[in-house]
């Protein structure tokens, strides 16, 4: 057995078992791994900008949003202000307005309100005390025909401020400035938790968003693994089915979980009936035994066994080695088998022809060197005999030896037959009238030995192309070696059948008789040349009947069973059908 092949089989093999439970534990890490951080990397190159944009957006339309608040408070406090001096007036009032404008300032978050004349003249106030024209410390902007600015004040902190003119004689020009102070304690506080709230929600994002494409890179490479997966176990079952040779997995409890179609061919058994039993209980002994043997490793161990197989003796060449899963544990066996049968038929058969072409060469030289004394000792054997009385001694004697001359002249023929290459005419014959002729030949001595004769062919149409002479003289060899093994019952029946074996192109003529068989030790000789079982035989019939049938390029095969009778099988192609 191709050992490379072998090994291939072995590895495919033991990637289904191992792999067989990959759909339940495959993880697309094998390929993340190498990718995660430049994935990460990745988004946090293309997500920490936006991130970071979108913070500041946020930060920027809180602080604006607040800035309207506080202006807009502002201004209701200025326009509060500017009720209280039309209705009240004003004046320094030791700089002080009255309670109107403490009632006012002591709203939430204003800090003071103050009025000035246009030189800088502090004309009222509440709240803290203010003393000369504020100087602004930020920059100053203009809303709702106000100014607004954010400064800094001692002892406050930042205050928001807005600034307007006013005409206290309600004409223009304007003659006082209405200035009023809040505090940004509150917004500062609201401004710092936005800012924290923002970025906290931020990173949160960032992370579920980093998250979200890692799951998907994962649903991703998951789907292509099992994909991946799908593919490797067609291929693995389109390598295992259409492998040239049994072939059997077994686990690590040696329970058979792959049977491929070639070893239900060898062993007669369905995958469906053995899959999932022990080896033991379904395999022949010699072949299950295997995996009990010590020297099961790595390497294979190949060896040749004998197993019965639906009741015929089948000769297989094996290999059997471990499945390894991960981490080189122990998974269990592979078996590889194929039916060598046929082969150690043909070794034979070879072994048998070259002793037949040594036999040959040797009559080729010694058969003419016999044949010429043989002659002039049947010449003078005759002489002698017609020379004698009839019925004297001398004259017996002399037609002894003329009989074995004729005799030993016969074996001398047969062996010039072996050594003779066989000439075949390809004749278009039917086979069951060239059957029919030939037994007409063997009727008178099957009859006087009360052997009676069946015959059993198919439906007409059938046709071989052969030579006729070399076609009697097998069948008439065949007959007659049936006929002698039931002379000594008293009778029997010999059958001669016809079968079309149209799967392999062949016919099959068989001839079966019901004398006591042979031992199997000696079927394996009878067609060596010389092999014979009777006393009186040659041992050349059956070795010149193979020459013939090998010839026409066929096959003859002989089984018997001792009490049972023998069969001979010859197969003969059938010719092309065009």
């Amino acid at each position: 057995m191709n050992g490379k092949l072998a090994g291939r089989i072995i590895s495919m093999a033991s990637y289904l078992h191992t792999n067989s439970g990959m759909e339940q534990d495959i993880s697309p890490s094998y390929s993340v791994k190498p990718t995660v951080s430049w994935l990460l990397i990745g988004a946090v190159v293309v997500l920490f900008p936006w991130f970071a944009y979108m913070t500041y957006d946020n930060v920027q339309r809180f602080r604006n949003s607040a800035r309207a608040f506080l202006l807009e408070k502002g201004l209701t406090a200025v326009h509060s202000a500017e009720s209280i001096i039309s209705v009240k007036g004003y004046g320094t009032d030791d700089g002080r307005n009255g309670s109107m404008l403490d009632y006012l300032a002591a709203g939430p978050g204003i800090l003071y309100i103050s009025i000035f004349d246009t030189k800088g003249a502090l004309m009222s106030h509440s709240g803290l005390a203010v003393s000369g024209y504020p100087s602004n410390t930020g920059s100053t902007n203009k809303d709702d025909g106000a100014e607004w600015t954010i400064g800094f004040q001692p002892g406050i902190g930042d205050v928001f401020e807005i600034k307007k003119y006013y005409s206290f004689t309600g004409q223009k020009p304007a003659n006082g400035i209405i200035i009023v102070g809040l505090d940004m304690k509150s917004v500062k506080r609201a401004e710092h938790a936005d800012i924290h709230h923002t970025i906290v929600m931020a990173v949160f994002l960032f992370f579920i968003i980093c998250c979200g494409i890692l799951l998907l890179f994962q649903a991703h490479s998951y789907r292509i693994a099992r994909r991946t997966l799908s593919r490797i176990r067609a291929f693995t079952s389109i390598v295992v089915d259409n492998t040239p040779m049994g072939l059997a997995a077994l686990n690590k409890d040696k329970t058979i979980i792959t049977f491929n179609p070639i070893a239900e061919t060898i062993l007669g058994k369905k995958a469906g009936s053995v899959i999932g039993k022990a080896a033991r209980d379904v395999l022949p002994e010699p072949l299950s035994a295997l995996t009990d043997t010590p020297g099961v490793g790595r390497t294979f161990r190949e060896t040749e066994i004998s197993c019965i197989i639906e009741d015929k003796i089948k000769h297989l060449e094996t290999n059997v080695s471990i499945l390894e899963g991960d981490a080189g544990r122990f998974s269990g066996f592979v078996l590889l088998f194929r039916d060598v049968t046929e082969i150690r038929i043909l070794k034979k058969e070879i072994e048998r022809n070259k002793r037949l072409a040594a036999i040959g060469n040797l009559a080729a030289g010694v058969a003419h060197e016999i044949r010429n004394p043989l002659s002039a000792i049947k010449g003078f054997a005759v002489y002698f005999r017609d020379r004698y009385e009839y019925g004297s001694n001398d004259k017996n004697i002399a037609q002894l030896m003329i009989d074995e001359t004729d005799r030993l002249n016969r074996v001398v023929t047969h062996l010039l037959e072996l050594s003779r290459p066989v000439n075949i005419t390809g004749l278009k014959i039917d086979p069951a009238e060239m059957i029919n002729d030939t037994l007409k030949l063997v009727e008178s001595p099957a009859a006087d030995k009360h052997i009676a004769i069946e015959t059993h062919f198919p439906d007409a149409g059938l046709f071989i192309r052969a030579d006729r002479d070399g076609m009697y003289q097998v069948l008439l060899n065949l007959y007659l070696n049936a006929i002698e093994s039931m002379s000594e019952a008293g009778s029997g029946i010999m059958t001669v059948s016809v079968l079309e074996r149209r799967n392999r192109r062949q016919i099959e003529i068989r001839v079966k008789d019901t004398g006591p068989g042979i031992r199997e030790e000696d079927a394996a000789h009878v067609f060596d040349p010389y092999f014979t079982t009777r006393p009186a035989g040659t041992g050349l019939g059956l070795s010149v009947a193979h020459n013939i049938v090998s010839a026409h390029k066929g096959l003859i095969r002989f089984t018997s069973e001792p009490g049972e009778g023998s069969t001979v099988s010859v197969f003969l192609p059938l010719p092309d059908e065009s």
